[in-house]
């Protein structure tokens, strides 16, 4: 592979995250796809459908492609930041970024929809308050366990050992169009 030699350990080990997360994406978005397909004639008559259903629920399908498509382009990008190609750290980057704002988005979703479903417990208003708090808490901490390899991934890819990889692959490459 072309610049592997003067890779740096920690661009190979993104690259190669990149990619095992492109898969785990793809795999995942084609078994719901595939779920969505056979589930659609096992349900019963009176199941929600069309304007009925939640919104998730009707285009689910599309999200499944979208998703495959995302997981294609961080391929794609992974494939090209480890040959060390500095538009891919970027697109890796903005990626990580989409990840992180799913992540706090779903996170701060699911807290706020406990609280509101636990407010709601008809049991006695001290334990009711403890499950209701326990919950948000451990939702908080379940939304940071995820947030924070995000976050290291974006202080990896900003930092000086992948910039100046890439600094160092591009003057190459310009030297040699220029020979």
């Amino acid at each position: 592979m072309e610049g592997q030699g003067s890779r740096p350990a920690v661009v190979t080990a993104l690259g190669w995250l990149f990619v095992a997360g492109a898969g785990l994406m793809m795999l995942s978005a084609m078994g719901g796809l595939a779920a969505s397909v056979l589930m659609k004639g096992m349900g019963p008559e009176d199941m929600p459908a069309g304007a009925e259903a939640p919104a998730f629920v009707r285009y689910f399908s599309v999200l499944c492609v979208l998703q495959i498509a995302f997981a294609a382009f961080v391929a794609v990008a992974a494939a090209y930041f480890l040959r060390l190609r500095a538009w891919a750290r970027t697109a890796l980057e903005a990626a990580t970024w989409v990840g992180l704002a799913w992540v706090v988005g779903f996170g701060v979703f699911w807290v706020v929809n406990w609280l509101g479903r636990t407010s709601q417990v008809s049991a006695e208003p001290g334990r009711a308050a403890g499950f209701s708090a326990f919950g948000a808490v451990v939702g908080t901490i379940i939304t940071l366990v995820f947030v924070a390899p995000c976050v290291i991934v974006i202080w990896l890819l900003r930092g000086r050992q992948v910039r100046e990889a890439l600094a160092a692959a591009e003057r190459r490459a310009g030297m040699a169009r220029g020979a």
